[in-house]
């Protein structure tokens, strides 16, 4: 089932039709407000850095204290929360809402949304806060029925070439497997691909069909374009894909989710199709993506998509899926954290989706 919300608020970040300008778009009920973003704003250019401040904090630095974190968030709410926009937001305090970034607009992809926070909310995820990638290019005349769910078919490919440093995708594919199984109650089945070739990962997607496609790995941009990181056949060394020999392989295979748990997934340039992974895969008929904007610790996987596929399995909603993954995310790291210090990888995860795309299956309690 969608977000629970009393009245939901949709907010729609659109590219606008002067030159540095996007429209903000409110929706809530019956009324609608609109405000405009001065892209050249040099906040704007502050949230990126923000973004290139949790790669640097995921790689081992300075990490930002709480009061940092909720600045940011309370700023970007700020920028974006103007005007009309802000006076339907204020008409009932705190209510749930969503926000849709529905632009190719290169800054306004780079800008870390998923931290945006209201002023009376602390800055960690929330249930009830959802922030959606789309890409409206890519969305169809007729949208893809919601299917009807009896058995999720999850098809999980795990790469770790030899000439790659020892991130030990072994212990993160033990907890992954032991997440999806103590989180998915039977109501799902896991195909591992370990080692993962192109060849073998060709083989099983003309072998079966699958509802979810799950990479476990390394993941990297050369010049612009996003890469997955296989394991070549001969060697055991890298081979490194391509972000639209990737969409090519997994295009047109009827799936409904593509979970990239792997680096900078999310990341490349936004002015190319074919520029990051998640966005490649869009454009190519994916229905929904969950993919990384930074590099992302190991220890942040399985807690994640442990969380995200048992909502998922309950209610069909990737939305939500992917929020309660956030909060898991930040409750499990929160418990080894000094106080002084933001746990901020529960923001790198980015959901890309066509529009209208949220309910992915029926959910469970539905099926007859």
């Amino acid at each position: 089932m969608p977000i629970e919300a009393v009245e939901l608020m949709d907010l729609f970040v659109l590219q606008g039709c002067a030159e540095n300008q996007a429209l903000v778009v409110a929706r809530r009920g019956p009324d609608t407000a609109v405000a405009r973003i001065d892209l050249a704003h040099p906040e704007i250019q502050s949230f990126i850095q923000f973004a290139d401040q949790v790669e640097h904090v995921v790689l081992g630095g300075e990490r930002p204290t709480p009061a940092q974190l909720d600045a940011v968030g309370t700023r970007l709410f700020d920028h974006i929360f103007q005007g009309e926009v802000l006076r339907l937001y204020n008409r009932v305090p705190s209510p749930n809402f969503s926000i849709q970034i529905a632009t190719d607009e290169p800054s306004v992809q780079r800008i870390p949304w998923e931290f945006i926070r209201p002023h009376d909310r602390l800055a960690v995820p929330h249930r009830d806060r959802c922030v959606v990638r789309v890409l409206p290019i890519c969305a169809p005349s007729d949208p893809a029925p919601t299917r009807s769910l009896k058995k999720l078919k999850v098809l999980l490919a795990v790469a770790d070439p030899v000439d790659q440093a020892g991130v030990g995708w072994q212990d993160v594919e033990y907890n992954v497997r032991r997440a999806f199984e103590a989180q998915t109650d039977g109501l799902a089945t896991l195909k591992v691909i370990p080692a993962a070739t192109s060849q073998a990962l060709l083989q099983a997607l003309d072998a079966d069909s699958y509802d979810v496609f799950h990479f476990l790995g390394h993941g990297c941009i050369v010049e612009g374009e996003g890469r997955l990181v296989l394991v070549d056949v001969a060697t055991k060394k890298s081979d490194y894909i391509t972000a639209e020999q990737v969409a090519v392989a997994l295009g047109g295979q009827n799936l409904r989710l593509v979970l990239l748990s792997a680096c900078l997934t999310a990341a490349g340039n936004f002015k190319d199709d074919f520029g990051p992974v998640a966005t490649a895969l869009l454009r190519n008929g994916v229905p929904a993506v969950v993919a990384n904007q930074t590099s992302i610790p190991t220890k942040s996987v399985a807690p994640f998509v442990g969380a995200l596929y048992q909502r998922l399995l309950r209610e069909g909603n990737i939305d939500s899926a992917v929020m309660s993954g956030r909060v898991a995310l930040q409750d499990a790291l929160r418990k080894a954290m000094p106080p002084a210090s933001a746990v901020v990888e529960w923001g790198i995860p980015a959901l890309y989706r066509l529009p209208g795309g949220d309910q992915l299956f029926v959910p469970r309690g539905d099926l007859q």
